[in-house]
């Protein structure tokens, strides 16, 4: 195994938050929330060596991540990263374009979510030219609401 990068953070416990990772060929994405020094963060990587080395990591998110990351790869140097993020009272599902050089896109809402753990974790998947998303939406009753977005229209 190789170390993506050094985030310097314990838990004592059973972590819920694990990595998402997508490969083609040499081409291989990871993103993760990491929580170092009490201060969540969602973060990716890149390799284009098969996962040898990582590039230096990129934040992607807005400031107060709860973590429930997934990506797809768009294109060999491109993916689409989300997350659930906490505004004020709300949870949103969070996403945005990066690229392997840094280039983050305009974050953008999926959906509104849930905070606790009962809302579960976001899926993203790739079609074509269309991301089909599929969350957990959490009210009087528990059910999975599914979206399909035109990728040409994701900036």
């Amino acid at each position: 195994p190789v170390r993506v990068f050094k985030d310097d953070w314990n838990i004592a416990g059973c972590p819920v938050n694990g990595p998402a990772i997508q490969a083609a060929g040499q081409d291989v994405a990871v993103a993760w929330y990491s929580m170092p020094q009490d201060s969540p963060t969602v973060k990716v990587a890149f390799s284009i060596d098969s996962g040898a080395t990582f590039s230096k990591p990129i934040r992607v998110d807005e400031g107060q991540p709860l973590g429930r990351v997934d990506l797809v790869l768009l294109s060999d140097d491109e993916v689409l990263v989300s997350w659930i993020e906490q505004v004020g009272d709300r949870a949103l599902i969070k996403a945005v374009r990066v690229n392997r050089i840094g280039t983050i896109g305009h974050r953008f809402v999926l959906s509104e979510s849930d905070a606790s753990r009962k809302s579960g974790f976001p899926v993203l998947a790739k079609r074509d030219k269309q991301l089909i998303v599929a969350w957990t939406e959490v009210d009087s009753l528990t059910r999975v609401q599914s979206a399909i977005l035109d990728l040409n229209q994701i900036h």
